[in-house]
């Protein structure tokens, strides 16, 4: 009997060990050199198969292409201008935007307009800079270190239109995605596609959108790449007068262009 329970008391603190130095973050994965053995069996959850889909004023996108047309010339955050090298990481404390400093961007390597925090931006390195093909990641994209943690994107000013391959390493193969205005009111829920060289989703709101939530139900490490983001095109209405005026305009100069024609063989 003693032996058995001495068994038991060795497989318990066995597996209390082992869920103890479970890493916790991309980096502690990365540095316990088994990187590639954080699986799950969460199935995606990916969007409709339409180019677009609309509801209580919010258009969704899973198509780049559709996006780009209805919202051409946006800027486009890519974090290219990392300094990470392939097939690495670097870590730091956020937030990531235009004025930060540190081992993994210069002031200005960010695009001004957009912000990149955590749930948990205490942490003292809640992002991580990942370099093109690490874990799977097509290019270099910054993510969420901890695993567990929301990856949040804030835009000031508040934008319309927002568009970005959701990135999702060690984790599930879908995403939530949450979307606020600029007073963190939410203004919709949805989910998506997600995978480590990134699916796209892009959204439209009637209400100016202030920050997009991106999380992981299965507590992998969340992000976003290509981010495109900005205003609608300005589409100036025309009144009835102008719409009259242009076919007056039309009509008198086809007339003059009658009469100089009639003129011009009468002197013939």
């Amino acid at each position: 009997m003693r032996k058995i329970f001495t068994l038991l008391m060795s497989f318990t603190v066995a597996l209390a060990s082992a869920q103890t130095n479970t890493p916790a973050s991309v980096t502690e994965l990365a540095a316990s050199g088994n990187s590639l053995e954080r699986t799950n069996t969460l199935k995606s959850q990916p969007l409709k198969s339409a180019s677009a889909s609309t509801a209580a004023g919010i258009t969704y996108y899973n198509s780049r292409a559709v996006f780009d047309g209805d919202f051409p010339g946006l800027p486009v955050e890519g974090f290219e201008n990392g300094n990470v090298s392939d097939n690495n990481i670097i870590s730091f404390a956020a937030p990531l935007n235009a004025s930060t400093n540190n081992s993994a961007f210069s002031p200005g390597d960010i695009l001004p307009g957009i912000e990149f925090t955590t749930s948990n931006p205490s942490y003292p390195t809640a992002i991580v800079l990942l370099g093109t093909n690490y874990a799977g990641v097509s290019s270099k994209v910054a993510v969420a270190n901890v695993f567990g943690a929301k990856y949040v994107i804030n835009f000031n000013p508040a934008v319309e239109a927002v568009g970005m391959d959701v990135v999702n390493i060690f984790g599930g193969s879908s995403a939530t995605i949450e979307i606020y205005d600029i007073n963190s009111n939410l203004l919709a829920s949805t989910s998506t596609a997600s995978s480590p060289s990134g699916s796209f989703w892009g959204v439209t709101s009637d209400t100016p959108i202030g920050k997009i939530i991106i999380h992981d139900p299965a507590s992998g490490a969340e992000g976003a790449d290509n981010i495109a983001f900005g205003s609608a095109p300005l589409v100036v209405p025309v009144s009835g007068w102008a719409i009259y005026l242009v076919f007056f305009l039309i009509i008198a100069s086809t007339v003059l262009r009658f009469r100089r024609s009639i003129f011009n063989r009468i002197r013939a």
